[in-house]
């Protein structure tokens, strides 16, 4: 194609469009907490929940990550701090049950020791977001695990997971 001064423009630089990478880190946050409550609710009586943690890792840490990076590349300020924070936690989460990770190991077989350090790292996360509305069965669904790792009452671990899958 030529241009008006009769030049070619096959080697014109053309200004990039920039996808939104929102959705990509919503829907990695969204399915990896639902599928985080149902195992907190122990659908079809799955009580070991390290199938997921891959998930937690990968998809709702890495990719969400990855998706906060393209939105600080389109200068989008809120929704990448958004996904870097949750695809943080949603590693450093994983990473408390990844077995060679030594942690849950460190506790000796104290339980209630591990659950209050548990409840201890959720806490935090409770106050983020508070205003959006999304995150509040988040800021739920931390503080009922809270009370459950803190107490050793299964049954707030299923409240929160109720919580988590809305």
């Amino acid at each position: 194609m030529k241009l008006e001064d009769g030049t070619n423009d096959e080697h014109v630089m053309k200004p990039r469009e920039v996808g939104n990478s929102s959705p990509m880190g919503l829907f990695a946050f969204g399915c990896t907490t639902f599928m985080y409550a149902l195992y907190l609710i122990q659908v079809g009586n799955i009580t070991n929940s390290n199938a997921g943690l891959g998930v937690a890792l990968v998809y709702g840490g890495g990719l969400q990550i990855l998706a906060g990076m393209w939105e600080i590349y389109s200068g989008k300020t809120f929704p990448a701090t958004v996904s870097c924070t949750y695809g943080a936690f949603w590693i450093s989460f994983g990473i408390i049950y990844f077995p060679n990770a030594g942690i849950i190991a460190s506790y000796n077989g104290d339980q209630a020791m591990f659950g209050k350090a548990v409840s201890i790292y959720l806490i935090p996360w409770t106050t983020t977001y508070v205003a959006t509305l999304t995150f509040i069965f988040v800021v739920l669904e931390f503080i009922a695990l809270v009370i459950a790792n803190y107490t050793g009452i299964g049954a707030w671990t299923r409240v929160g997971g109720s919580l988590g899958g809305k």
